[in-house]
């Protein structure tokens, strides 16, 4: 007779009886209505259940969908182009391009900006352009488009009137004169200003 441990007390079994190997027999506490301690499991079986509801729960979109979506994504208004990128990455990492992935991102880049100057600026180069080169073009596009509109805005004269108006101001010959935003304005321009 082999003698076993159940909550807290010691019994005997008879030999050839269904028990726990050794490895898993633990002495229980005596209180009632508790359970033996839980044995912490072997990270690939939480790695194989977590794979296993990925795949479940995930399964509702098939690789065209995933890629329909890819290829839909429009940079946005306001948009950086790093934030474009890094939204086509996350898209990108669903479809399985495998070793396309950079190459359509870039394609995918160059379709759907929203900046024609940086659409034109990326067709001009080579095919062996990179997806980090592409990046790096698009990030100085957008500064210097930011520098410039800065510049632009510094200086423009603040416009208090948009209609034309009469100056007394003009040239000693001139009949008349007329103005828009500061500037003298004359021939078809002084035509359509006057509708």
């Amino acid at each position: 007779m082999r003698k076993e441990v159940s909550r807290g007390k010691l019994i005997d079994c008879p030999p050839g009886s269904q028990t726990a190997p050794p490895q898993h027999r633990t002495q229980v506490p005596a209180a009632q209505g508790s359970h033996p301690p839980r044995r912490r499991h072997p990270r690939p079986i939480y790695a194989t259940a977590t794979a296993a509801l990925k795949s479940h729960f995930c399964s509702g979109r098939s690789r065209r969908m995933r890629r329909f979506e890819f290829r839909q994504r429009c940079q946005q208004p306001g948009e950086t182009v790093a934030h474009f990128v890094s939204a086509l990455r996350e898209l990108a990492k669903l479809c399985d391009f495998g070793t396309l992935e950079d190459g359509l991102i870039v394609n995918q880049l160059i379709e759907k900006t929203s900046s024609n100057q940086l659409r034109e600026r990326l067709l001009l180069e080579s095919d062996s352009m990179t997806l980090a080169d592409a990046l790096v073009i698009g990030k100085q596009l957008e500064s210097a488009l930011a520098e410039a509109h800065r510049f632009a805005r510094a200086a423009d004269p603040p416009v208090t009137s948009s209609s034309p108006t009469y100056n007394q101001h003009c040239a000693p010959d001139a009949e008349f004169c007329i103005t828009k935003g500061g500037a003298n304005i004359m021939g078809l321009d002084l035509f359509l200003a006057l509708g």
